[in-house]
């Protein structure tokens, strides 16, 4: 009796052993893809100082496209392309992490297995145009920001993103240096796909592998079109201001502070759970290996919708929320936030709809490096510039 609780013992440690080396493959290939990553966009002299420009301007709170003909003269001068400019600057303004490249291997096989992936891609565009219309043709999304800024108090104010690139030709659509703004939100969706699946498993133990896969994808189509409608209008430049707690949070950034800890931490206590369950009573190494194909099939079905809804009907819903918000939140006020040389100078310049007619000319990229340095620096007698009076 006791030799075979041994045998079992041994035998659910190595399917144990073998269910977690599954899971670590995807880890395991992304740091080789992380350095040719590197290789590909380059790390050489020229190509590090470019990247300190950029961050220089980034760092000083200016948007890049203002600096848009200094930049090409810096550029032309290092010998560096316009393709690798781009690229060059779409790498850091939207750098891969780790999760970027545990995903990146679903792209290899991306135009076959999107054919795998097209019947819920067709079950998902209806679910997000009425997600769409719910939020945003009916008001929904910006009276509920209304409600929640009554709620806590807190201001929502504007201030211009640095990070936007500007408009994208559509001779540089299909570059690399586009996709990689829109690849920067896979990670997300892919994660989301493989949450909803351990949801269903856990919650409705569904022994029909046709039904569970099922329902898994309708709950992910779900919360796709959720958060997929809500990411492409939080892509604005709307802050949450809490004077009580002297913070300021871009509106992206608090939907990704609800979502991390709810799809992160469920994701990991499901996924221990499930575990165990495989190792006790069933194959642990079979699972890992589904789990790995659910990650990898959620994340083609993120890519394109990245490259698809978000590509085709983002700038349009962007646009109408932030027409709702200024009709909602009337006057609201946008606000300068830049540094120079360790002082910030925050304060309120106009309407955010002056502010979008004064972009137009700002981004004509007339700005130069001697501009920046002339931005208030903290060695001028210790002053403080004044706050200027808003419109």
């Amino acid at each position: 009796m006791g030799s075979e609780q041994h045998v079992a013992t041994e035998a659910g440690m190595d399917g144990l052993a073998s269910a977690l080396g599954i899971l670590l493959i995807p880890v395991l290939l992304a740091l080789p893809l992380r350095i040719a990553w590197q290789l590909r966009v380059g790390s050489s002299i020229d190509n590090m100082s470019y990247r300190a420009d950029i961050r220089r301007i980034l760092h000083a709170g200016m948007p890049i496209e203002a600096f848009r003909v200094a930049l090409n003269d810096r550029a032309r001068e290092a010998g560096i392309s316009p393709p690798r400019q781009r690229l060059l600057e779409a790498d850091t303004i939207y750098p891969l992490g780790l999760g970027h490249f545990i995903l990146l291997p679903a792209l290899f096989v991306f135009p076959i297995a999107l054919l795998l992936a097209a019947p819920v891609i067709l079950l998902a565009f209806p679910v997000f145009m009425v997600t769409e219309f719910l939020l945003i043709r009916r008001n929904v999304l910006a009276t509920a920001l209304n409600l929640l800024r009554r709620l806590t108090n807190w201001q929502i104010i504007h201030i211009p993103r640095t990070l936007d690139t500007g408009e994208v030709s559509r001779e540089h659509v299909m570059e690399l240096s586009h996709h990689l703004r829109h690849f920067q939100r896979a990670p997300r969706l892919a994660f989301l796909g493989l949450f909803a699946w351990l949801v269903v498993l856990w919650t409705f133990r569904i022994d029909q592998v046709g039904i569970q896969a099922l329902m898994a994808i309708l709950l992910y189509v779900v919360l796709l079109a959720l958060v997929g409608v809500l990411g492409a209008a939080f892509e604005t430049d709307l802050v949450f201001a809490d004077p009580a707690n002297a913070s300021l949070t871009p509106i992206d950034l608090w939907l990704d502070s609800l979502l991390k800890p709810v799809v992160g931490f469920g994701l990991v206590l499901l996924l221990v759970r499930a575990m165990m369950e495989e190792i006790r009573n069933g194959n642990p190494v079979l699972f890992s290996a589904v789990v790995i194909a659910v990650l990898y099939g959620a994340a083609l079905v993120g890519f394109a919708y990245q490259w698809g809804y978000a590509l085709v009907r983002g700038q349009n819903v962007r646009t109408v929320f932030e027409t709702q918000a200024m009709e909602q939140f009337s006057p609201l006020i946008s606000y300068d936030l830049t540094r120079a040389e360790g002082r910030l100078v925050f304060g309120a310049k106009m309407s955010m709809a002056e502010r979008k007619e004064q972009t137009k000319d700002l981004l004509g990229g007339r700005m130069t490096f001697a501009d920046l340095e002339a931005l208030p620096r903290a060695e001028k007698s210790g002053e403080i510039p004044t706050r200027p009076k808003v419109k």
